[in-house]
This record gives C-alpha cells, structure tokens and sequence, in this order.
C-alpha cells in the first residue's frame, strides 16, 4: 500500500459557506492556495473543522469537486469521513475516491457507544469498500464520547490491508505509547506471514519478523498555537535491523 499521501503536515479545511447556505466557490478555491502556497503537504476536506456534519451530501460532493480542481495535483488530497451509519460511510468513500481523493480519514461514529467488535467491523468494512486507497482511523474522544482502544487499532492493523494509520486527537500518550508497542508487534507478524505465504512476492527491505537485532526509535516534532488550544505532534517509530530501516508515521492533535 503506497502511503505517500500521507506525510507531513496535512491540513483540514473550513468550509466557507455564503447567505444561501451552500458552499462559497470561489473563498474555497482561495483557502486551498492560500494553504499550498504556505507549505502543507496534503489537504484534508471535510475533517472537523470543516462542520461536515452541517453540509448534505451531494453539496459535500460540489466541494470535493472544487477542492480537487483547484488543488490540481499540487499535493494529495484526503477525504474526511464522519457519518454514523456505516453504508452511508462506504458510500461516501466510493464516491470520494472515484473522484479522485488519494486516501480517506474515517470518524468513530458519534453518539452511539458501539461494542469493540461492532467498531471492527464498521471500520473494515468501509476500508475493504475502497481497497486500493490508504485509510486513517481518526480517533477523536473529545467529540465523540469514547475512545478508539489500542486493542483495536492493532486488530485493524494487523487484518486490514489499507487501514494504515491513525490520526488522533486524544493527547493521551499512554494510550499512544501502548498503540506504538502493539502495533510494532502486528506489523513484525504481518510481515512474517506475508513472507511465509508468498516469499517470492513480498518486497521488504527490513526483516523484522525476528526480534532479535531489531532497534526502535521515536522521532517527534511538536507545534502548538500561541494560548496552547490547539497543539500537534508528529512522530515517526523507526524499525531498524542490518543497517535497514522502516519507519512508521502517526499524527497526535489534541484541541481545547
């Protein structure tokens, strides 16, 4: 899974919106400029900062359709994702990446409590509905009421292909420390049966299938606002064994 679209800093855009409550073309084309030109490496369209949830579909559409044509190649685009039933989901990403989004960035559902397993199985199914396109699971407790468990993240991790990331804003470091930990230890076994199912197929340049030798290191750079509501982490897990290295990105923001 090529995960180039997902590197850096990535951006969520707001939705400009005019007195006839549809989306305002021509500031949405200028906020897209104005956030290329200053440096981002990707936008996210319809994170929570775009109120998504104030936005109906097909004027959802109109936008990515917008943001598509001004960003024009210039860096990736990533379709946010927030529904709470899981079709409408699968259809938002189908339409989103036949349109031309690079990856998507999916929401736990809110107001609802959902089991673990019910979450499983939400997540991987709009993954799978999309195979060939990157998917972040967005891990927002502060909106939605509860967590994304690392138990979970490492199952998604280790049994859905594309699902290859998570952007969370939890700000709980425990818990992001414990998701590292898991989620080095299903990758390693991923590998390890990949290797073992198709040896002549799987291209790595690291084998960390044997514990053994294998090095671990955490590289992070931090941002935040001047009142310190807003802050972001970056952090990348090097793995490293015979001088070879993969490395692992994960994206922390907490906001007030």
């Amino acid at each position: 899974m090529n995960t180039d679209s997902i590197k850096g800093i990535i951006v969520p855009l707001i939705t400009p919106i005019d007195e006839n409550q549809i989306i305002d073309e021509a500031r949405l084309r200028r906020i897209v400029d104005h956030v290329i030109e200053d440096g981002v490496h990707g936008i996210l369209a319809y994170g929570s900062n775009s109120e998504f949830y104030c936005v109906e579909e097909e004027e959802m559409k109109r936008g990515l359709r917008i943001i598509l044509d001004q960003t024009k190649g210039r860096v990736p685009v990533l379709m946010g994702i927030g529904a709470i039933h899981t079709p409408v989901c699968v259809r938002i990403a189908k339409w989103a990446v036949e349109m031309g989004a690079d990856a998507i960035s999916v929401l736990q559902p809110m107001f609802l409590k959902p089991t673990e397993e019910q979450l499983y199985r939400h997540f991987k199914t709009i993954a799978e509905a999309v195979p060939d396109k990157p998917m972040l699971l967005y891990n927002n407790p502060g909106r939605v009421g509860y967590t994304l468990s690392a138990k979970l993240v490492t199952r998604l991790a280790h049994t859905v292909p594309n699902i290859v990331g998570v952007k969370d804003t939890s700000g709980d470091m425990t818990l992001t420390t414990e998701q590292f930990s898991r989620i080095t230890a299903a990758f390693q076994q991923m590998l390890t049966d990949l290797q073992a199912a198709a040896p002549d197929q799987v291209d790595m340049d690291v084998d960390v299938s044997d514990l053994e030798g294998l090095e671990t290191s955490l590289d992070a750079r931090m941002w935040a606002n001047d009142d310190l509501s807003v802050a972001r982490g970056e952090f990348d897990l090097n793995l490293t064994k015979d001088g070879e290295t993969i490395t692992l990105p994960l994206v922390l923001e907490l906001v007030d």
